[in-house]
């Protein structure tokens, strides 16, 4: 059975960037303990999804990387949904959407395993707000943004009851943190 994750990194406050630094700021806390966490998730067989914004952030960041994640993340299946992108997209094993988001990931899901959407923020929240999201888990660094925080995760998403399903420190007072809704996903219907 497919499960659909939104992976989030996120600081303590909420946030997922600072200004224009982007996500630069997350770097410092990269160490050896959570770059194998990051990798180990990479490794897994799955359909990446995205949205426009995210594809074109990471596109000829990861193409053109020498680091260990680079393979796994050039080789995975990629699922972009856009409506100001057009195809054939460059990033190797990178399609468009052409169906309605529930309608493409529903079909993926009868096709695919392990489904996994990297940021996305406003793609994450449509997924949410149709009930397709089985698994929330965020990657929580020890930053307080603050006044120069962007992009607060939550904005605008619908009001959600979720269950803590474990919890770990995975690097240098970076959580772990992984959730599943009460109720569960409807990827099935």
């Amino acid at each position: 059975m497919s499960r659909l994750t939104a992976d989030f990194f996120v600081s303590l406050d909420g946030y997922a960037s600072r200004g224009q630094e982007g996500q630069r700021w997350l770097f410092e806390h990269f160490e050896a303990r959570l770059l194998g966490y990051l990798q180990s998730v990479l490794v897994e067989p799955q359909t990446l999804v995205m949205g426009r914004k995210t594809y074109t952030a990471m596109a000829d960041y990861w193409m053109a990387s020498k680091e260990p994640q680079a393979g796994p993340m050039n080789a995975h299946p990629k699922l972009v949904f856009s409506t100001t992108l057009s195809g054939p997209l460059g990033w190797t094993n990178a399609r468009l959407a052409a169906r309605p988001l529930a309608e493409e990931i529903r079909a993926l899901a009868r096709s695919a395993g392990e489904i996994r959407t990297l940021g996305s923020l406003s793609l994450v929240r449509q997924l949410l707000d149709l009930g397709l999201v089985d698994r929330l888990r965020l990657l929580v660094f020890p930053e307080i943004l603050g006044s120069s925080g962007t992009q607060p995760i939550y904005r605008g998403y619908p009001n959600l009851h979720w269950r803590l399903r474990s919890y770990s420190e995975v690097g240098d007072g970076v959580l772990l943190l992984e959730y599943a809704p009460r109720h569960p996903a409807r990827l099935a219907s």
